[in-house]
């Protein structure tokens, strides 16, 4: 086994690390505003990062709205939690239903309504969430592989032409 194999030299190659970003990279560029741009004057690529800008707010106002949501399940239970106490309390002591009690049972059993209604108000909308983030995957697993490709396609133009600047 030959372990002087880096010391050997080869013939070299074109460049083993892409530099075609930083050579086109400008410092100056500004972050382009999207919004005020009609669909029709945008490019792709703008098109593209404006729609990601819109999906992406799109799930943040999802997760606000899911987060909204809890808050409002959590303090329905902490309301329902205090209701169930005073019911047995109320029972515990006077050992009869009074007026006092029905109209108690009565905030209870609407309270659990809204928990439901919250609980099924929550499900659908992480629901919602997941669909959302999936079809972002997909976009940006989309537009990945648009990208490797266009990154193989100028790896295989640049090696053509090192070996064309080679043969010259």
């Amino acid at each position: 086994m030959d372990f002087n194999i880096l010391n050997k030299t080869a013939e070299p190659g074109p460049p083993m690390v892409d530099n075609f970003t930083l050579l086109y990279y400008d410092p100056e560029d500004k972050i382009m505003d999207y919004e005020d741009k009609k669909t029709g004057e945008l490019t792709e690529e703008e098109a593209y990062r404006k729609d990601l800008k819109r999906r992406l707010d799109d799930v943040a106002k999802l997760r606000d709205e899911i987060i909204n949501k809890n808050q409002a399940r959590y303090s329905t239970e902490q309301k329902l939690k205090i209701q169930l106490n005073d019911s047995r309390n109320q029972t515990k002591h006077f050992g009869v239903l009074s007026t006092n009690q029905s109209a108690l049972m009565q905030a209870i059993d609407s309270n659990y309504k809204r928990l439901k209604l919250l609980y099924e108000k929550i499900y659908h909308l992480q629901l919602e969430l997941q669909k959302r983030y999936i079809s972002l995957s997909e976009t940006l697993e989309q537009r990945s592989e648009e990208l490797i490709q266009m990154h193989k396609n100028a790896r295989l133009a640049s090696t053509a032409l090192y070996e064309h600047k080679k043969n010259k």
